[in-house]
């Protein structure tokens, strides 16, 4: 062959490429060579994408058609929904690995572990309780997918929360109270004009408080005394207020306090985040007693998306270490190896040799990716 059939790789064969026979074949000269090898390296390559992406994992794209929404004027006690709706606009199949709402106070439907194919469509149904609010609020939804550039998305949702009834306080804390001593509260229930406020009963712990209500014309007082003798621990429990409003039928006061006894723990409970698969967040607990103590042993009980995960001890590694014989330093790791995204929390328990309070209970919270 001539130069214009091998080009600049003389006679090595192996290296011939089929766009240098092309000119020759045709009986084109080298100039014309040089124009046409770029598109038909183009046509290889064009050839060769499906399988490329099908080697990379080519997956979904995860697009809303609005990422917030504002409910607007809202009278507390409703609860309010929105659909957001998504698409699949990608090559390859989306799946919605999760949804975490930044708070208890929302709710989010969707349907788990569905794959969404190129096109097809879905939705996150979000739904607001406003019984705990009162102003403007917002609030924020993660939700998690496949795709590999963006995995997660931020929902939000707004609210401008009107009400007829204002408790002042909104939370009756009772701070830290010895398990031997007893404590009375009382909150300020206020209508707001032209409501007149009539409370026809109460619902709470009869365990653990006594409670009346005491009208003064259209407003009036809650009286809360917490009950000497109670087991020691962190109390959260609510007082519920039967009223007459049209919206807020059931008002909630919200009580707390803390019952100190031999052994006291901090923090009061245990926050870890977000964790990675396969990952694992450390957090310290520490106990401090009036007398000298042992921590024996524990266990733990764990939900995730509402489902309790069986043998959860494998997941929550704890570790004691003593400082001194009335203080201990309890270390706990959380690892993320269920191979599921979502919301997190339990209860951790710790034994101990304390004669009242021979097992401690502590709340932990934690977010799946």
């Amino acid at each position: 062959m001539d130069e214009c059939t091998y080009g600049r790789y003389d006679n090595d064969f192996d290296r011939l490429n089929t766009t240098d026979l092309i000119p020759t074949f045709f009986g084109w000269n080298t100039n014309m060579q040089r124009y046409l090898r770029p598109l038909v390296i183009f046509f290889h390559l064009v050839l060769a994408l499906p399988s490329a992406m099908a080697d990379e994992g080519i997956v979904g794209n995860l697009k809303f058609d609005h990422l917030s929404f504002d409910f607007g004027d809202v009278y507390r006690g409703q609860t309010v929904s929105h659909r957001f709706v998504f698409a699949n606009a990608g090559q390859g199949p989306l799946v919605i690995q999760g949804v975490h709402a930044a708070c208890g106070c929302t709710a989010v439907e969707v349907e788990k572990n569905k794959k969404y194919q190129p096109g097809e469509t879905g939705f996150i149904e979000v739904k607001l309780d406003t019984t705990s609010f009162v102003g403007p609020i917002v609030k924020t939804i993660t939700v998690l997918s496949n795709e590999k550039l963006l995995p997660d998305r931020i929902l939000t949702v707004r609210a401008d929360i009107k009400t007829d009834l204002m408790a002042e306080p909104p939370l009756l804390d009772f701070g830290d109270i010895y398990s031997k001593e007893g404590a009375a509260k009382s909150i300020r229930i206020q209508a707001i004009a032209p409501f007149t406020l009539k409370v026809s009963g109460l619902i709470f712990n009869q365990d653990l408080f006594t409670a009346s209500f005491v009208p003064a014309g259209a407003n009036g007082t809650l009286q809360v005394a917490l009950k000497p003798g109670l087991r020691p621990g962190f109390i959260r429990e609510t007082i519920v207020l039967k009223t007459n409003s049209k919206h807020l039928s059931d008002l909630p006061i919200p009580i707390r306090a803390n019952i100190k006894g031999n052994l006291e723990f901090a923090p009061h409970y245990l926050e870890f985040g977000a964790i990675e698969p396969l990952d694992q967040v450390r957090r310290s607990l520490s106990l401090k007693g009036l007398t000298d103590f042992n921590v024996t042993g524990s266990r733990v009980e764990m939900i995730v998306n509402g489902q309790k995960i069986e043998n959860s001890e494998k997941y929550l590694l704890i570790s004691t270490m003593s400082h001194e014989k009335s203080k201990k330093l309890v270390s706990i790791s959380l690892k993320n190896a269920l191979g599921i995204a979502g919301s997190v929390h339990g209860k951790l328990f710790l034994k101990t040799t304390d004669k009242v309070q021979n097992e401690l209970a502590v709340d932990f919270y934690a977010f799946f990716r």
